[in-house]
């Protein structure tokens, strides 16, 4: 019945097991690009960790923070129009962290070949991979596109008539736009956001340096992305490593065996690799 489910929701949110209901946005087609720093800090105190976290998370350009347990501290995700804007970020990073990063790593997204949300990685065997290469309908946006993504953003389970009521239109206008940005891949589908350090889940980043990353290479991630639900992500990245994969498994055997199908694939070209054991997404803002 919808009173149960909305029950067991509203105790799943409760719980801060659930911590959103939002869109995947192609922000490549608003004119945005994501960039990746990984930050080992020169402190062992944790109160004083977590306020180095806490600043990362109030700038407004961060999209995302995750930390990590062992080569890494912490994953921060930035979203910037350009190398300019992500350069400008990166020196006001630095000035409020100051001489307490040890080392980072900084990287650019060249482009993402899977994202799955909650519900599919809970459906052991699903097809995942969604190409992000096809060919999408061209779509002026306004501000009031703008407004609709950022109400959806708060949460896409709000009808027309609330979104309507806020950024003062009708309720057929807001679902029109809404019916446009999907078909034109700026609204790539609609997701619940959960935190998996409350599941029995282990996540790693396995980073690869590849000697040549050609159209057979990219056609072999794919069809392992495809057959491997496992793998939560892949992206293609500029920077010291070519390629990033997000693994999430029940247990440490599987990890295993998704790491060494992926060290398979990659034997003819990989130069270099490390996997990376993350541990809590700690901000995230759709």
């Amino acid at each position: 019945k919808r009173e149960t489910a909305d029950y067991r929701v509203k105790k799943l949110i409760e719980k801060k097991i659930i911590t959103g209901f939002a869109p995947f946005i192609n922000f490549k087609m608003l004119g945005y690009s994501f960039f990746e720093i990984f930050l080992l800090f020169d402190e062992a105190d944790d109160t004083k960790r977590k306020d180095l976290i806490n600043k990362l998370v109030n700038l407004p350009s961060v999209m995302n923070v995750i930390e990590y347990n062992d080569r890494w501290d912490v994953k921060v995700t930035i979203l910037a129009k350009d190398i300019e804007e992500f350069d400008a970020i990166n020196e006001e990073l630095q000035r409020i962290l100051g001489k307490k990063v040890l080392e980072k790593e900084r990287l650019a997204l060249l482009s993402e070949y899977a994202e799955i949300s909650a519900s599919e990685l809970f459906q052991p065997g699903k097809k995942v991979f969604e190409s992000k290469a096809k060919k999408k309908e061209n779509l002026k946006m306004d501000e009031k596109d703008r407004m609709i993504l950022k109400c959806l953003s708060e949460d896409c389970r709000q009808s027309t008539y609330q979104i309507a009521d806020k950024i003062k239109m009708s309720p057929d206008g807001v679902g029109l736009r809404i019916k446009k940005m999907v078909e034109s891949g700026v609204i790539e589908k609609f997701a619940t956001w959960y935190d998996n350090s409350k599941f029995p889940l282990y996540w790693h980043t396995f980073a690869a340096k590849l000697n040549s990353f050609d159209q057979t290479t990219e056609n072999k991630i794919k069809n392992l992305i495809s057959e491997n639900p496992k793998i939560k992500s892949a992206r293609k990245t500029l920077g010291n490593w070519d390629i990033l994969f997000s693994i999430v498994a029940e247990s440490q055997k599987e990890i295993h065996k998704s790491v060494k199908e992926i060290r398979n694939i990659l034997s003819g070209s990989m130069k270099n690799y490390q996997t990376w054991l993350a541990y809590k997404e700690i901000y995230f803002t759709p």
